[in-house]
């Protein structure tokens, strides 16, 4: 859904700006060798037929912009703001300045002191939570800051975004939701189980509404005017950068070094609300084919996992069932697929298993396949090649794409640690990462855990396979693997991630990891660029013009 939303504004973010955002203090990390930044003094005149360049246009504007009121940002959020985009589901924004708490009535204020001056302060609001749905005037005070959901402090931010639902916090008819650069329409919806908001509009318009941490809400959209947040992860789909870090805020601009590549290149954004544009870039001359470079070949990969995130959105639309029997006799996981593919292959619309039984098809008539982890990873490059089962009501076979594992001469394509083997042994299409004995932190470490995630931030990008090992509750050993879906646009660290373990998800790095604190990260597993292309069958359309990759400024 975020990255849909993101998509959908592309359009307006070339004519119109937006900006802000807190200003970063840690350096670039060591593994990326920036190239260091100089804004000169005010360039001096010279000949009349020396015309100066748009860089040199452009560090002239960032000294006029250093003249502006500077704003403050939101430095409590950025200082750990890598670590909150990894365990809570957020939508990718700057605070021009953080929203600040209200003053409280009687009622909010005591339950927010019973809060946050308790021992543990999220598990007390988890406690809470129940009694404040009973009391939605009071939950709304107390849980959105200024009309947003926010948290600065990382398990604060978990827990808001885990637990937060609009209809706890409102009955109204209609609600506006601001997310990013877009606003959508969400209207109330009552049935026997009780009230819900669905959107109204949007690429998922009649989906029930999930709140995601940094939304804003209110009950009309004349609330949502001067919002304090700036749309970054759109900003990020439409230039291709990598990271970002922030020199100065102002009311109207955000003067960021955007990173393509190893060059930082210096840029003024201009805001138009929430949406930020570029209105100029200074891009260092020697470095000029390097920064083209990487701006193609990021947008290039971009247009690919969008591919692969389509598919990954279907999968968990279809809500497909992990490959765990109902019951079991010992340890059955994978057995239902076996049995999946015979009934769908005879014709049968059901089949049964340890006497239980199972459907081949969903309610709309899709293929309902088990998946076990690593299928998940397996059937998102097929079906994005073009490989996948007919729906009921069409011949009972699967259409063969450009890629079909089953065919590679993998000794078990089932096996998460086959595919790692395969991997390695096929360097053209994968580019394999194994994690020495050193580097292999439990998650149970969370704040080192995390601290790998930000360090090796270029080792974890979105499209990249990860593979996990480790002890699990039943005290055995387990592989687990996932797909990076996302990564914060201004530190660069990962952010979601999309797997099946139970049913298809996108969710953060923490949701994915805690039922199992003991496991740490085995490798990651890098598709090659040209070899996605070739597989999705999509080279046309992915190839850009590498004169047309430094974009128009506004």
């Amino acid at each position: 859904m975020v990255r849909l939303l993101r998509w959908a504004a592309c359009l307006a973010l070339i004519a119109c700006g937006q900006s802000g955002g807190p200003t970063r203090t840690h350096a670039p990390a060591s593994a990326v060798p920036a190239t260091p930044v100089v804004v000169p003094a005010p360039i001096v005149a010279r000949a009349e037929d020396a015309r100066p360049s748009e860089s040199e246009l452009c560090l002239r504007r960032i000294a006029e912009l250093g003249t502006e009121a500077e704003l403050p940002g939101a430095p409590e959020l950025e200082a750990r703001r890598a670590e909150t985009f990894a365990r809570a589901k957020a939508d990718p924004v700057l605070f021009v300045r953080a929203p600040v708490t209200a003053t409280l009535g009687r009622e909010a204020q005591a339950r927010r002191k019973l809060i946050f001056d308790a021992p543990n302060s999220v598990k007390a609001l988890f406690e809470a939570y129940p009694g404040l749905q009973k009391r939605r005037d009071v939950a709304r005070e107390l849980l959105l800051t200024e009309g947003y959901v926010y948290a600065a402090w990382p398990p604060m931010a978990s827990a808001l975004s885990n637990l937060i639902r609009p209809e706890d916090l409102f009955h109204d008819p209609l609600l506006y939701v601001q997310r990013g650069s877009v606003t959508l329409r969400a209207g109330l919806r009552e049935n026997k189980a009780g009230a819900f908001y669905t959107y109204l509009d949007g690429p998922e318009a009649g989906a029930r509404v999930k709140l995601l941490l940094f939304d804003r809400v209110a009950t009309d959209r004349a609330s949502l005017a001067e919002p304090l947040h700036r749309d970054v992860g759109a900003l990020r789909d439409v230039l291709g950068f990598e990271e970002m870090t922030v020199r100065r805020l102002t009311a109207d601009h955000v003067v960021a070094d955007l990173r393509y590549g190893d060059v930082f290149v210096p840029s003024v954004l201009r805001a138009n609300g929430a949406a930020l544009a570029l209105e100029c870039e200074a891009v260092p001359a020697p470095s000029r084919a390097s920064v083209l470079t990487a701006r193609r070949d990021t947008l290039r990969r971009e247009r690919l996992l969008e591919r692969l995130r389509g598919v990954i959105r279907d999968q968990v639309e279809e809500g497909l069932p992990f490959d765990e029997p109902k019951t079991e006799v010992g340890q059955q996981d994978g057995k239902l697929r076996q049995q999946w593919v015979w009934a769908y292959r005879y014709g049968r619309n059901e089949f049964d298993f340890n006497e239980d039984k199972y459907n081949v098809f969903d309610l709309k008539g899709r293929p309902r396949v088990p998946q076990v982890c690593i299928d998940f990873v397996t059937d998102t490059l097929e079906r994005a090649s073009g490989s996948w089962y007919r729906p009921r009501g069409e011949p009972r076979e699967r259409v063969a794409g450009r890629l079909d594992f089953a065919a590679l001469g993998i000794d078990n394509e089932r096996s998460v640690e086959s595919f790692i083997e395969f991997a390695k042994a096929h360097p053209e299409a994968f580019e394999v990462v194994e994690l020495s004995d050193e580097e292999r932190v439990p998650y149970a470490r969370r704040a080192e855990f995390f601290a790998h995630l930000s360090e090796h931030r270029d080792r974890y990008r979105p499209g990249d396979i990860v593979t996990i090992y480790g002890m699990r509750d039943d005290e055995k050993m387990h592989y687990h693997s996932f797909f990076v879906y996302d990564a914060d646009p201004v530190t660069g660290a990962p952010s979601l991630v999309a797997a099946n373990a139970g049913r298809p998800r996108i969710r953060p790095w923490e949701a994915e990891m805690q039922s199992a604190p003991k496991r740490s990260i085995r490798a990651r597993i890098r598709p090659r660029l040209e070899w996605l292309e070739a597989m999705t069958a999509l080279p046309e359309a992915v190839r850009l013009d590498p004169a047309k990759t430094l974009p128009s400024t506004i």
